[in-house]
């Protein structure tokens, strides 16, 4: 799988392969260096539109690095997990059948980040932001 690339402060980055509506899908975010991560989903087709962080757009889904949700804005989400950083995974599983978005964090179980009727129209991509140059991080996609 290749990755793509986007322009702005945010450095947003996200998987080539588009999401249909019917399938399972689960990857793993491993955190190395840098704080002020976003780790979710975006609709393929908002891509061209992103100059911030993916999730500060209506179709963009993200678990922030501070433990926050983020969904259609840059500072206004709901607490979830704790905050993440250097060695921690993050757990992504999208069921758009069921349209439901889950996260998990090292050994934390998943948990609904959120649901969507929107997500079982298919169409989306995995995505990671990061704000901090110089920050890395590895995205594994798990034998299950």
């Amino acid at each position: 799988m290749a990755v793509k690339s986007s322009v702005g402060v945010y450095k947003n980055n996200y998987a080539d392969f588009v999401m249909d509506k019917t399938g399972t899908y689960y990857w793993e975010i491993k955190i190395h260096k840098g704080n002020y991560f976003k780790v979710g989903i975006i609709k393929h087709s908002e891509i061209p539109n992103v100059k911030k962080a993916f999730s500060d757009l209506k179709d963009g889904y993200a678990y922030y690095s501070a433990g926050k949700l983020r969904n259609g804005s840059n500072k206004d989400g709901a607490d979830f997990k704790k905050g993440y950083g250097p060695g921690d995974t993050v757990k992504v599983k999208f069921e758009p059948k069921e349209g439901k978005l889950w996260f998990g964090l090292n050994d934390l179980p998943l948990e609904v980040g959120f649901s969507s009727a929107e997500f079982k129209k298919g169409g989306y991509v995995a995505a990671v932001g990061a704000l901090i140059e110089g920050s890395r991080y590895s995205f594994t996609l798990p034998d299950l």
